[in-house]
C-alpha cells in the first residue's frame, strides 16, 4: 500500500495524529508568555517575583500538558461512550486545573484566613458555572450531531432526505 507523506517524511495519518498534540503544547506555551507578559507589563515585579511566577505557571503548565495529553493518549475521547463526556469532562478537567493553579497562588499571596476563603468559594463557583456552561453547550452539539447521524442514515437506507439548513431557532 502507498501511503502518501509530508514533506517531512512522514505519513500524512502520523504527521495528523502528532500535530495535534504540538498544538496544544504551542497553545499552553502560548497562554504561559501571555501570562507573564501581563504579569510583567501590569505589575512590573522585581526579578526574583518574575523567576518565581515563571517556574510556578511553567509548572502548572506541564501539569497541564501531562494531564491533558495523558488523556488523550489512553484513549479517553476514543473510549467515552458519549461525547457529552469527552466535553463535560474537558470542562471539568480545565475547571480543576485552573482552580488549582489560582488556590495555591492564592494560599502564597493571602496573610488572611478570610481572603483566601473568598477566593475558594469564587474558585468552585467560576468551576461550577464553566462546567455548566459546557454541558449546556455540549448537549446542543450532541442534539446536532445526533440529528446529522439520523439523515445520514436515511440517506443511506433510501437514497434521500430533506435537509435544511441547522439554526439555533430550528428547535
Amino acid at each position: 500500500m502507498n501511503t502518501p507523506t509530508t514533506h517531512l517524511g512522514a505519513s500524512a495519518p502520523e504527521a495528523a495524529r502528532l500535530a495535534l498534540p504540538l498544538r496544544f503544547v504551542v497553545g499552553v506555551i502560548g497562554a504561559l508568555l501571555l501570562a507573564l507578559a501581563a504579569f510583567y507589563l501590569l505589575l512590573r515585579p522585581p526579578a526574583d517575583d518574575i523567576r518565581a511566577m515563571t517556574l510556578f505557571l511553567a509548572g502548572t503548565a506541564g501539569l497541564s500538558v501531562v494531564a491533558g495529553y495523558g488523556a488523550y493518549s489512553l484513549g479517553w475521547v476514543r473510549r467515552a461512550p458519549r461525547i457529552i463526556w469527552i466535553l463535560v469532562g474537558g470542562y471539568v478537567l480545565a475547571s480543576l486545573l485552573t482552580f488549582l493553579n489560582v488556590w495555591v497562588t492564592a494560599r502564597l499571596m493571602f496573610t488572611s484566613h478570610h481572603d483566601f476563603m473568598l477566593a475558594t468559594v469564587l474558585l468552585l463557583f467560576a468551576g461550577g458555572i464553566a462546567t455548566s456552561l459546557g454541558y449546556f453547550l455540549s448537549a446542543g452539539l450532541r442534539d446536532s450531531l445526533t440529528t446529522l447521524n439520523r439523515a445520514a442514515q436515511e440517506v443511506a437506507a433510501n437514497g434521500s432526505t430533506r435537509v435544511c439548513r441547522w439554526s439555533a431557532t430550528t428547535r
